[in-house]
């Protein structure tokens, strides 16, 4: 369970501050506990109960960050030329859906490495790619 003021990456919306833990003056909240988050981007608030199945993590320490960081050179990557832009799509819905910092930095460096392969080429990343990058990005930072 998340405690007041921690840094939390809910969902794919961002980072936000868990501002409180209670059970909040809304309609249908009943004896639920909420989890009341504030927005480090956007300053929206958002609530959500505890025992949800929303997906929230812990935002990762700087040792932990800095250990993924040190290990991108021989981190393997799925070759995302390999897969029909359906796939593709599914393929970042699911991958982007755990947020695992190790499985989105991983993803990031597929992505850079077929941009990588297409510098010096007519051919850009496609709009699904571009499109990925930018949430994975935005997880990221």
């Amino acid at each position: 369970m998340f405690q007041k003021n921690d840094l939390v990456l809910y969902r794919t919306e961002g980072v936000y501050r868990v501002e409180d833990v209670c059970v909040p003056d809304i309609s249908g909240a009943s004896d639920r506990l909420y989890y009341v988050m504030q927005s480090l981007s956007t300053k929206t608030t958002a609530y959500t109960p505890v025992d949800a199945d929303v997906l929230i993590r812990r935002i990762s320490s700087k040792t932990e960050a800095l250990a993924a960081l040190n290990d991108l050179p021989e981190m393997e990557t799925v070759d995302l030329a390999t897969l029909s832009h359906k796939h593709l799509k599914d393929f970042y819905t699911k991958a982007i859906k755990d947020q695992e910092f190790r499985n989105l930095l991983g993803l990031y460096k597929a992505i850079m490495t077929k941009k990588d392969s297409l510098d010096g080429t007519t051919k850009k990343l496609c709009q699904t790619d571009t499109t990925y990058l930018r949430k994975i990005t935005g997880l990221l930072n």
